[in-house]
């Protein structure tokens, strides 16, 4: 009895190998692919509508640049809204970001748009200068300006032609958030 319940296991074996090497029919669909990243996901980072683009989370020189192009593009964003909130985020110590974010938090306060006056970043290139922080080189073309009281009146002071400004903008690595911020942003007209 022992030996033919040994001689059924192979039998079923030997039938289900069989079954293997039988060429049969091609199948029509390839499998798919499973997603073998290495990097965790990033839990996303800035206002829902204007997040921080996935290079700007990058320790890398392009990733340095992506940064900066970012925050400059945040002060258009922010600027439309009014609010400076968002340029705290992603800057910690600098003290032109955190003038511009409180001159942003008053203008809503008392109802003054800015018209005009979006920064577009022309050239930008960057060096790590050490572990954990990074100098970008920049020219900003920044368009005319006027600033625009509730009543809809000029602000007097408030405006400004367009300009060419160059400089630099310095950042540090936020290793709890993975994305690079503005520690200090110094630029001149050209």
């Amino acid at each position: 009895m022992r030996r033919s319940a040994w001689v059924a296991v192979v039998a079923a074996v030997g039938l289900g190998l069989t079954g293997c090497s039988d060429p049969g029919t091609p199948s029509d669909t390839l499998p798919t692919a499973v997603s073998t990243s290495a990097s965790p996901t990033l839990e996303p980072l800035g206002p829902a509508d204007f997040p921080v683009p996935a290079d700007a989370r990058e320790q890398t020189e392009a990733g340095a640049v992506a940064a900066a192009e970012y925050y400059f593009g945040l002060l258009n964003y922010t600027q439309a809204i009014p609010t400076g909130q968002p340029l705290r985020e992603f800057s910690d110590g600098c003290a032109d970001c955190e003038s511009i974010a409180a001159s942003q938090d008053q203008d809503a306060v008392d109802g003054v748009a800015i018209q005009g006056g979006q920064f577009t970043v022309a050239s930008a290139a960057a060096e790590i200068v050490e572990s954990g922080s990074a100098n970008v080189a920049v020219r900003i073309d920044r368009d005319a300006s006027a600033a625009v009281s509730a009543g809809g009146t000029s602000i007097e002071g408030r405006s400004g032609p367009a300009a060419t400004l160059s400089g630099g903008v310095l950042l540090r690595w936020d290793g709890v958030r993975d994305v690079w911020v503005v520690t200090q942003i110094d630029l001149d007209a050209v």
